[in-house]
């Protein structure tokens, strides 16, 4: 699909203790995010802004750009996503990237979810074959930044819960998980369970053990020798062909043509090892 390739992602990432001052013409369009601590912004020499983490702002290539840490505070915890193309051109003439009215100062109404958005666009712009996924969330995260949501007068309930449920479904996907019986542990209707996880994680409960399946089968397909079949088992999927046609639908190819494409021989393969 050609759609999404007026847009590129050169620089997606992020740093914790970030203690670099930038003082420059960037070169890129970019998001900045500043999840935590002081900085000193200031554009085209003019006035000077003083943002408290979490804050998100653009940057352009027609302005110029002076931000660092406020004197005697903390490194700032930082994540940025930088990208050029002819689909800006149409950002900027319709408002989505307003060059002429920054800087676009957001503070997310919700920063948990915001964060939660921007480190997947990370990792969508950093995965092969996934550059359509990060072009449409990098487009959603500017349409939000350009109208931001009141904060919500109650906290979403069992934030902390869902927030570590999503990590641990992330990190053992092939754990079978029953979701029926952590609604039932936290005293709610699978319905409202559901609810509660699309409205946290923007996701819902089996499409994010399906995402972290795949990713892992992904990885599996790059380090290791495994068969389809057997990458499809270990992976978690009891069908190595209902495998091969959901992987194909996430990244728009086979698991053999990913395979063929990815694993460069300076990396070479290990032996597969007993994953039970």
């Amino acid at each position: 699909m050609k759609y999404f390739d007026d847009l590129t992602i050169v620089l997606a990432g992020g740093l914790e203790q970030n203690q670099y001052s930038m003082n420059t013409h960037p070169t890129y369009c970019g998001i900045q995010f500043v999840l935590s601590g002081k900085v000193r912004l200031q554009i085209d020499h003019g006035k000077v802004y003083h943002l408290t983490g979490p804050v998100a702002f653009l940057t352009h290539p027609d302005h110029f750009y002076y931000y660092t840490n406020e004197q005697g505070s903390p490194p700032r915890h930082h994540l940025w996503c930088c990208f050029y193309g002819e689909r800006v051109r149409r950002f900027t003439e319709g408002g989505l990237f307003p060059v002429h009215e920054l800087p676009r100062i957001t503070v997310p109404a919700d920063a948990e979810a915001f964060e939660f958005k921007f480190r997947k666009l990370i990792h969508l712009a950093n995965t092969p074959y996934a550059h359509d996924y990060a072009v449409l969330l990098l487009e959603n995260i500017l349409l939000e930044m350009s109208n931001p949501r009141p904060r919500p007068h109650e906290d979403v309930p069992f934030r902390e819960y869902f927030r570590n449920l999503y990590s641990n479904i992330t990190n053992t996907p092939c754990k079978e998980w029953d979701f029926q019986a952590e609604a039932a542990d936290l005293c709610i209707s699978l319905n409202y369970f559901n609810r509660l996880f699309r409205q946290f994680c923007h996701t819902s409960p089996r499409k994010a053990v399906l995402d972290a399946r795949l990713h892992d089968a992904a990885e599996l397909l790059l380090n290791t020798h495994c068969t389809i079949a057997e990458t499809a088992r270990h992976a978690g999927f009891n069908n190595a062909f209902y495998f091969s046609r959901l992987f194909k639908t996430r990244y728009h190819m086979s698991p053999e043509h990913y395979r063929k494409e990815f694993a460069g021989e300076e990396h070479p393969a290990p032996n597969v090892h007993d994953f039970a």
